[in-house]
């Protein structure tokens, strides 16, 4: 083999590492929930979906299943027993999804544990929760305005990837493109019909373009205003009677 094909063989091998490195998806252990939600007779496609997603999600890679964030009792034999959903189930009582804004606080019943999280990733940190909490999102959420980012809107429910897996929303390629998609989200939402914008203060000025480049529409209706200006999280947007609404992302 030539030093030329050898350059091009490694070369073709850098690009290939992460995905030959991606875990192979498995069956989730058989427990009540995932043998109940993959029925067929009872759930649509998409519904089953969650179990399909969970192949490859991180915690199922390392033992965890759904019982573990939702609470309820695992026992396959209770699949299509309500028994399996009972709140007052002693070891691990059932709670269900979360409400919006007591995710971060699920999340981090597992990620602020140094302990727990030691038996799994002794490196990992587990400050997350509590940067969160101190972040402009998590004030927010304190406060009441479940509109917000959580732990969720980055990181995905079910099917959750390993920062490091190329196909994760968090990994570091994807950050500004799944940020872009959020957040574009939030201003069809929130912004005027003939809006623009006039500033984006977030860093990425790919994001700025890709908003600056929108005609889009919401409801005003009951928005705080203060001095004129009305207020929205993180956003300000400013009118006068001669020039259409503008935004600004603070």
């Amino acid at each position: 083999m030539t030093m030329r094909n050898l350059r091009r063989a490694a070369a073709l091998l850098v690009i290939l590492l992460p995905v030959l490195a991606l875990p192979v998806a498995a069956a989730p252990a058989a427990t009540s929930c995932v043998t109940c939600h993959a029925n067929a007779d009872l759930f649509d496609a998409k519904q089953r979906q969650i179990v399909e997603s969970f192949r490859t999600d991180v915690h199922a890679e390392v033992g965890l299943s759904c019982q573990d964030c939702h609470g309820g009792n695992p026992d396959p034999k209770l699949a299509e027993d309500p028994g399996a959903m009972d709140p007052g189930f002693a070891k691990n009582p059932y709670h269900g999804a979360p409400a919006r804004q007591d995710i971060p606080r699920l999340c981090g019943r597992c990620h602020s544990d140094p302990a727990f999280m030691k038996r799994f990733r002794p490196d990992i940190r587990v400050d997350q929760e509590r940067e969160y909490a101190s972040s402009h999102h998590g004030q927010l959420l304190a406060k009441g305005d479940t509109r917000v980012a959580t732990c969720v809107d980055c990181h995905g429910v079910h099917g959750i990837l390993r920062p490091s897996d190329p196909r994760s929303p968090v990994f570091p390629k994807h950050v500004a493109e799944h940020y872009i998609d959020k957040r574009t989200s939030l201003i069809k939402e929130l912004l005027p019909l003939g809006g623009m914008v006039l500033d984006v203060g977030c860093g990425t000025g790919q994001l700025g373009a890709a908003i600056a480049r929108l005609t889009l529409a919401c409801r005003f209706a009951s928005t705080p205003t203060v001095n004129g200006t009305v207020i929205l999280p993180r956003v300000t947007c400013r009118a006068n009677a001669t020039a259409p609404p503008a935004l600004t992302l603070l």
